[in-house]
């Protein structure tokens, strides 16, 4: 009977590519059943079109993935030229670099999956399904929960200066519940928030929308508004923005399309009638792509939303995204107050007192409620 080998390094190696290959393969089933879940579930938050790969994680995934080694002999892609994500489907991203026409590349198990605005390198002299190396590092980004997978980031627009949020007013009044949502998002992301109020000119009284901006103007946030159709705040808001990558997002019948019609033209977006009933819009935009104009700035255009979830987002990180908390909080009774139901709260206090507005306090109150 032959002795038995001693352990060598080899098979330690061995061991944790086989343990990388399980958690990719993991995390590949909770991507199949994310897909699954589409052709059954209602879509009630990003609602846009079935064959999106935006559905989908580009996080924990991206991580799983390049643990996974790539399979034959045929070693991994080098990163030998980078170009930029400007559309991505359930298979692949197309990609664009200067000098070159478009390039359609395919997910592998290097990139399993990435988002507009995103920069990756890749091989250009392999073919389009072996290409793809690596995403880059991000400076920032706007992501929020997968609505089918809530355990997963779902990154909506990589590499952003601006992210532009458009509202428009119903019956005079503006909801604010978005709002909240989406600054707490681009906060976090390391977006600089741009509100933009539109369809100003089918006001019949503004003092309703001024009083739900002045909030928000208060906290140093830029705000627009603007009318699509007769220019109104159009110029100041293309200024605004040049020479930016900017995202725009907003609940569908905004009049989302129509302004960045107005801005840019060339953009040549799809427009939708709203419907009566209920002041909301048909989906025109079913997909997030972006768009290169001139004088270097450039455009990523998303669908409507519905609802927006927070990502990795917790009650201690949400005080800390209310800025106008700070002061008033250092006066609390306790040092972990979630300024909710504590006695001797200083922001409680202070919200009561008109200090801080009422409607903002309110709206942490829902957004915390939504946590827990």
């Amino acid at each position: 009977m032959n002795p038995r080998r001693p352990i060598s390094g080899g098979s330690a190696t061995k061991d944790k590519a086989a343990a990388g290959r399980k958690r990719a393969r993991k995390v590949a089933r909770a991507m199949k059943q994310s897909l699954k879940k589409q052709g059954r579930q209602r879509v009630n938050e990003l609602h846009e079109g079935r064959d999106s790969f935006e559905k989908l994680s580009s996080g924990r995934l991206q991580q799983a993935a390049q643990e996974l080694e790539v399979g034959g002999h045929e070693p991994a892609a080098e990163a030998k030229v980078d170009g930029l994500v400007v559309s991505v489907s359930r298979k692949g991203c197309t990609v664009r670099r200067a000098g070159h026409p478009d390039e359609r590349l395919w997910f592998n198990n290097a990139v399993a999956t990435a988002a507009v605005g995103d920069t990756v390198g890749f091989d250009p002299d392999r073919g389009a399904d072996r290409a793809l190396s690596v995403v880059r590092e991000r400076r920032s980004s706007l992501s929020r929960p997968d609505p089918f997978e809530p355990a997963l980031e779902r990154v909506i627009a990589a590499n952003i200066d601006v992210g532009v949020l458009v509202v428009a007013p119903i019956d005079d009044e503006l909801r604010t519940g978005v709002i909240d949502r989406v600054l707490v998002a681009m906060q976090r992301g390391g977006v600089q928030p741009v509100l933009v109020v539109n369809k100003c000119d089918l006001l019949a009284d503004d003092a309703a929308v001024r009083a739900a901006i002045a909030p928000y103007t208060g906290l140093g946030v830029h705000v627009h508004t603007c009318a699509a159709k007769t220019g109104l705040g159009v110029a100041a808001l293309r200024e605004h923005v040049r020479d930016k990558t900017c995202v725009f997002v907003g609940h569908s019948g905004v009049g989302k399309s129509s302004l960045l019609n107005a801005l840019w033209p060339q953009a040549q977006q799809e427009t939708a009638e709203v419907r009566s009933r209920d002041g909301r819009g048909r989906h025109t935009t079913t997909a997030s792509r972006l768009l290169s104009l001139p004088g270097g700035t450039h455009l990523i255009d998303t669908p409507g939303i519905r609802s927006f979830g927070l990502w990795e987002v917790d009650a201690d990180a949400l005080r800390g995204w209310f800025a106008e908390f700070a002061e008033p909080a250092a006066q609390c009774r306790f040092r972990d107050c979630r300024h909710d139901a504590e006695p001797g709260c200083a922001v409680r206090v202070a919200a009561d007192e008109g200090t801080i507005a009422p409607a903002r306090y309110a709206a942490y109150l829902r957004i915390l409620n939504s946590l827990d």
